[in-house]
């Protein structure tokens, strides 16, 4: 069992990928402070979707902590978001 956690945070198109990047950065900031984690390192765009650009971030902590550190880490995911005053998308459904 391994200790590593990957977390896909998606952000809307309409951010530049610039802010993303720093955005991105200041969250592994957060993380690499927040408790249970070992080391928090950015891995880049992950996925293009319709309604979102996923940005990869990978955790590694003790593998016994993994699911309270996962929790630890969306927190301060969300917190630094809210901190940048974005929002996260969600899919939209077209009604005809």
């Amino acid at each position: 069992d391994t200790g590593y956690i990957y977390i896909p945070v998606p952000l809307p198109h309409e951010i530049k990928v610039e802010k993303a990047d720093f955005v991105m950065q200041e969250v592994v900031k957060k993380l690499r402070k927040t408790a249970l984690v070992a080391s928090a390192d950015y891995q880049g765009l992950a996925t293009i979707d319709n309604s979102s650009l996923s940005y990869q971030i990978v955790v590694t902590c003790n593998p016994i902590d993994r699911l309270q550190a996962r929790r630890n880490c969306l927190h301060s995911i969300i917190e630094t978001l809210e901190e940048n005053k974005i929002t996260i998308p969600h899919a939209q459904l077209d009604l005809h």
